[in-house]
């Protein structure tokens, strides 16, 4: 999707990509700087919240990305519905969404969906991301039972993903497993906080 988005718009350019249905690799203009740490720090989590903010004004409404996948994502919580394996791992991860699995089947991607999921890793962080939503201009005046309906649908990628894996097949990363779990929980915590 990189590759189309529109000219000028503040992101690296795809130089190129190769897929040989196994293995994808994707090549992008070098940019000067370095990755944020984590778990984040203040100052770095304030830039990357600007130049989110940055990229959803520049880029809204959303150009016209000609994507061959229609279905989201995000969500993920219908795929577990038709797998008892990972369903009953579901159970065990994170019991409250297993027994709440109607609430989580929704999807929705309104102009603060980075945000939110951003918000994600600053509670994995074990920052309060309550303090960056209530304060972020993305945000003001959005519904708190809309924002819930995306950390749903973050929680349930995140979740899906981890409760799809293997741990005893030798091609699973267990700290990729474990990486998808604890930011999925978080997310999960933060909504509930935010719906008090």
């Amino acid at each position: 999707m990189n590759g189309a988005l529109p000219h000028g718009a503040p992101v690296p350019r795809l130089l190129g990509s190769y897929d040989d249905l196994g293995w994808v690799a994707l090549g992008f203009e070098d940019i000067e700087g370095a990755l944020p740490v984590q778990p984040w720090r203040e100052d770095e989590l304030e830039r990357v919240l600007h130049a989110l903010t940055d990229l959803a004004e520049s880029l809204t409404p959303s150009p016209g990305l000609n994507c061959r996948d229609v279905s989201p994502r995000l969500g993920g919580w219908g795929r577990r519905v038709d797998s008892p394996r990972s369903l009953a791992k579901l159970g065990v991860v994170a019991p409250d969404a297993a027994r709440e699995l109607d609430r989580h089947l929704a999807w929705t991607g309104p102009v603060y969906a980075d945000l939110v999921m951003l918000l994600g890793s600053v509670a994995l962080s074990g920052l309060d991301p309550e303090r960056y939503a209530t304060r972020h201009p993305l945000l003001r005046g959005v519904d708190p039972a809309a924002v819930d309906v995306l950390i749903s649908a973050q929680a349930g990628f995140l979740l899906a993903a981890a409760c799809s894996m293997d741990s005893a097949d030798p091609g699973v990363d267990p700290r990729l497993e474990h990486a998808m779990t604890g930011l999925g929980l978080a997310s999960l915590r933060g909504g509930r906080r935010s719906q008090g």
